[in-house]
C-alpha cells in the first residue's frame, strides 16, 4: 500500500478533543510513520496537548517555520534557486 509523505490536519476541534473526527486518521498515519501536521486553536490547545502526551512539536506560526518542519518530517530538502 502506498503512503502519503505528510498528513495535514486543518484543525483538531472539540469533535478530535472528544476522541473523534480525525483523531483515528492521526492515529493511523503517525502507527505508519506518516507525520502529522495538525492545526489547532488555543481553545483547544490542552486537549491536544493531553492527546498528544508530549509527543508534538510546537511551530511558530509563520510560513517558513512550517516549511522547514514539513521537508524535515518527510525527509526533503529544501529548493534551491
Amino acid at each position: 500500500m502506498d503512503l502519503p509523505d505528510l498528513v495535514i490536519i486543518n484543525k483538531f476541534g472539540k469533535r478530535e478533543a472528544e476522541g473523534g473526527g480525525f483523531v483515528p486518521v492521526i492515529c493511523a498515519a503517525l502507527a505508519a510513520g506518516v507525520p502529522v501536521l495538525v492545526g489547532l486553536n488555543d481553545s483547544n490547545r490542552a486537549d491536544f496537548e493531553t492527546f498528544a502526551a508530549g509527543l508534538a512539536v510546537r511551530l511558530s506560526p509563520d510560513d517558513g517555520a512550517v516549511l522547514a518542519w514539513c521537508l524535515t518530517a518527510t525527509g526533503r530538502r529544501p529548493l534551491t534557486a
